[in-house]
């Protein structure tokens, strides 16, 4: 519309143009973001474009740290980075907060860059409930090539042989947790476009007084070898899971 025209009749605009303040809001009111499966209701996506408020690090210090990040992204421009020190066994941790109103079938599903097989990555949704909490995770253990769920007694269960692709170096590989909180057990776990049912399988329950939540965390720990770092990219947390 040119300037010092009626805004109405003939010269009247066409069309109007905003600004995408939020491009996780834009996403999902658009129906653009579909999970691993397509399936369970997003009540979250974090693709980290607008900073990364909604998460902080649980353990590591120093050299261990866990930060914004432009180096690699999936999408947008940013990803969250796990740096870990040399020293076997470093681990970075980056957890967020989400309140729940009701017990649910929960998933969540992230994409992190696994440089090489000395690493020991690991997905967690901890559910919390007025007196409890429950930790329920997968990880890969590149020491054993074992894909392995958190069971009961803080075990680590073998879940399958399991041989990470890492390559091409700075791929993001998507993967896919399921629990039930009403049942207060595992659904199944997806990643290289496998299905693990596990379903019935449960974890460790731990005393603690808290209002009811989620907590969706990731892992990255260095076992030994050659040190490279993980990037961390649109999370994705679910409810109403089939």
């Amino acid at each position: 519309m040119a300037r010092g025209t009626p805004d109405y009749g003939i010269e009247a605009p066409s069309s109007y143009v905003y600004p995408i303040t939020s491009y996780e809001d834009y996403f999902m009111r658009q129906g653009l973001i579909e999970t691993l499966d397509g399936k369970g209701d997003i009540i979250l996506f974090d693709s980290l474009e607008t900073g990364m408020s909604n998460w902080y690090q649980t353990i590591g210090a120093g050299a261990n740290l866990m930060s914004l990040s432009p180096e690699h992204a999936r999408g947008g421009g940013w990803s969250l980075k796990f740096a870990t020190t040399g020293l076997a066994g470093a681990k970075t941790e980056g957890a967020m907060t989400i309140p729940v109103a009701q017990p649910n079938r929960f998933g969540m599903e992230c994409n992190f860059i696994m440089r090489g097989n000395d690493y020991r990555p690991a997905v967690s949704l901890y559910y919390y409930d007025s007196a409890h909490y429950y930790q329920f995770a997968v990880r890969y253990s590149a020491t054993t090539n074992k894909l392995q769920y958190h069971s009961p007694l803080d075990n680590w269960d073998d879940i399958a042989t399991f041989d990470w692709e890492v390559s091409p170096i700075f791929y993001f590989h998507p993967v896919k947790l399921v629990i039930d909180a009403t049942k207060l057990e595992y659904v199944k776990f997806i990643c290289r476009d496998i299905e693990y049912d596990l379903t019935g399988k449960t974890t460790t329950v731990e005393n603690l007084a808290s209002r009811r939540s989620l907590q969706p965390k990731y892992s990255y720990q260095f076992l030994a070898g050659a040190l490279y770092h993980s990037w961390l990219d649109d999370i994705i947390i679910t409810t109403n899971e089939p």
